[in-house]
């Protein structure tokens, strides 16, 4: 393998930071201090642009037109009532 023990703590930290681990927690596992962990890692932190924007721009979002939840019970009291009609 040829890799350092140092190698494989920065690709296992990197990886965790990339999987949307929580710095502050990441910073806990490795021993570390939030700014000490982000001053290394946080140029590795890539892939999450997407999520983030989702939300921060999701709670935002407008909902969209209601549509009916169902016709199912109109068409069910409609019927009941044609039936007592009747009788």
């Amino acid at each position: 393998m040829g890799k350092r023990v140092y190698d494989l703590r920065h690709t296992c930290l990197t990886t965790w930071l990339n999987n949307g681990i929580p710095p502050a927690q990441v910073a806990e596992w490795a021993g570390n201090s939030v700014p000490v962990l982000l001053s290394t890692y946080a140029r590795c932190i890539t892939g999450q642009i997407a999520e983030l924007q989702q939300r921060i721009e999701g709670p935002q979002a407008l909902p969209g037109p209601r549509l009916p939840s169902s016709v199912g019970p109109v068409r069910a009291a409609a019927s009941s009532a044609r039936d007592v009609r009747a009788r």
